[in-house]
């Protein structure tokens, strides 16, 4: 696998992961990669000290943990300014996928998700993804995460509520708009 130029020999990695044998998995493949240090943890309460002792650089953490869930585990990092980890990057690991539950990943302050199971080449592109990624860190009343926003290309025909918001045109109208009665009959 080709491994870009990405040099993770300085990274201290955090794998939140109940299950024993696929946490073992997951750090044996960051191995492969050349990551220099892996702590591991079978819950959020077993995780936190590696958090508040600000020796971690990038957690990946299941979604499904007794007692604290992932979810709550990201969210709580990020929700504490004292905390010197609130700032490091977050892969939320599900099993299961639906829109609900990648929408509360990104909600509460996760980077981004992986699907269990994953091939090596799946948690690399990951990795990669979220060590290149340029997104903005918000910190704002009911967010504390990476911007959600992936492609940002301004508003029509105005700027948007941030500074960094590009102006772009959406031409001309193409033709009347459908009445609610031509609406209607696409339903029937």
């Amino acid at each position: 696998m080709a491994q870009d130029d990405l040099n993770f020999s300085d990274i201290a990695f955090l794998v939140v992961e109940a299950d024993a044998n696929f946490r073992q998995l997951i750090a044996g493949i960051l191995r492969e990669f050349g990551v220099g240090g892996i702590k591991e943890a079978e819950s959020a309460d077993e995780a936190m000290p590696f958090l508040t002792g600000g020796n971690v650089d990038f957690v990946l953490a299941d979604s499904h943990l007794s007692g604290v869930s992932g979810f709550e585990l990201v969210q709580t990092v990020r929700a504490n300014p004292e905390n010197p980890s609130r700032f490091i990057p977050f892969i939320v690991m599900m099993s299961h996928t639906p829109m609900t539950h990648v929408m509360k990943a990104r909600d509460c302050g996760a980077n981004i998700v992986v699907a269990k199971p994953f091939s090596p080449a799946v948690l690399y592109h990951r990795l990669s993804w979220v060590a290149r990624d340029e997104r903005p860190f918000i910190v704002a009343p009911r967010y504390i995460g990476p911007d959600r926003r992936f492609k940002i290309e301004g508003y029509p025909n105005g700027v948007g509520r941030r500074a960094e918001d590009q102006q772009t045109d959406v031409g001309e109208e193409a033709g009347p708009a459908m009445t609610q009665a031509e609406i209607d009959a696409m339903f029937t």
